[in-house]
């Protein structure tokens, strides 16, 4: 089967999956993710519902303004004033309003037959909007995964500048934290004047408008990049970064391990629950609830000196961490490997229905 891989998230990886378990002898299922992919399906299958992460926004007046701004408003001006001193918010409203903007959640769990989670985190986040699952459903936990044969090492290009050279990847929000990578980079070229930090990845106006008064000459900005193209640019680099918040299971960071890429992330992410161990993540203490995900000047910054270290220990230290995560990726997130957990859930699914 030809298939496209672009950077589109979470279609990417059910892409993937799809293509995978089409080799597989399986009785009839779907993998759905919302309440209208329900409505036009047949009954007799296992259905499956897999869940991302949910909206967890603390509705300040500043966050309510810049988030009218980003879905309605895009000319209206920022508010500096509303950002700075717009601190209060309702608890009982943002608990309303999260359970409105993941409504559609409530129907899919009361659907489908299994429901599987990308990472603990994933679970968490759910059972702190809409409480632990009371629907009786069987309950998974399966990561994303990525296919072996695109995502692999590959010989570094001398096209990429930097030495050394960083990548961070993303659709960039407030939340993927790409004001604090370039807080890293700054910080790291004091002991590496030459490093340099590669942004993949397309930015709202928000993130344009969060960067735009720092020092952006050790970046430089790719935009969106066709996902055929990143194991060239991750052979390329030479530490992956994943700052980003309350993530339940961001791609980037299992491809960048599988094309050999050792990425640094923070124990606030479900990336956390991705990399090889506890030298690639980084203790931030940030505590697990709504944030403030459209004001930049509250988003929870980064200890840059903390994260230069851990980049610093990757660059000085004699050990082969491209062979390390490279082996991880393989072991744990290879798509046949993922497929195998799916289609052993599928089959589950079917028999207790059956």
């Amino acid at each position: 089967m030809d298939i496209k891989y672009h950077l589109t998230g979470p279609n990417n990886f059910i892409q993937r999956l799809h293509a995978a378990l089409a080799s597989c002898s399986l009785p009839p299922f779907r993998i759905v993710k919302s309440d209208i992919s329900i409505r036009k399906g047949k009954k007799k299958e296992a259905l499956l519902g897999r869940f991302d992460g949910v909206f967890m926004y603390k509705f300040t007046l500043a966050c309510i303004y810049n988030f009218t701004r980003l879905t309605k408003g895009p000319n209206l001006p920022r508010s500096l004033f509303l950002e700075k001193n717009s601190t209060k918010s309702f608890c009982l409203f943002d608990h309303f309003a999260a359970k409105y903007l993941n409504r559609r959640d409530i129907f899919l769990k009361k659907t489908v037959d299994s429901i599987v989670y990308q990472s603990d985190l994933s679970q968490r986040e759910h059972n702190f909007v809409h409480g632990s699952d009371p629907y009786g459903k069987n309950i998974y936990q399966i990561p994303n995964g990525v296919p072996l044969e695109i995502f692999r090492k590959q010989p570094s290009s001398s096209f990429f500048s930097g030495n050394p050279k960083l990548v961070i990847t993303a659709n960039f929000r407030l939340v993927k934290r790409l004001y604090d990578a370039i807080s890293i980079i700054n910080e790291l070229k004091k002991n590496y004047p030459n490093a340099v930090l590669h942004v993949i990845g397309p930015m709202d106006q928000i993130v344009k408008e969060s960067i735009a008064g720092l020092n952006l000459d050790a970046c430089i900005f790719h935009g969106a990049v066709n996902s055929n193209d990143l194991p060239s640019i991750y052979g390329s680099m030479d530490v992956g970064l994943s700052p980003s918040l309350f993530d339940p299971c961001p791609n980037s960071v299992i491809e960048m391990m599988a094309c050999g890429l050792p990425v640094l992330t923070t124990e606030a992410s479900g990336a956390a629950e991705l990399v090889p161990d506890i030298r690639f993540v980084i203790p931030e203490n940030i505590k697990f609830g709504f944030i403030e995900s459209h004001n930049c000047i509250k988003i929870p910054k980064v200890n840059a000196i903390k994260w230069c270290l851990a980049i610093e220990s990757i660059l000085e230290t004699q050990m082969d961490f491209s062979q390390i995560v490279i082996d991880h990726a393989r072991e744990k997130f290879s798509i046949d490997v993922i497929a195998q957990k799916y289609s052993e859930v599928i089959i589950k699914t079917w028999d207790e229905k059956s």
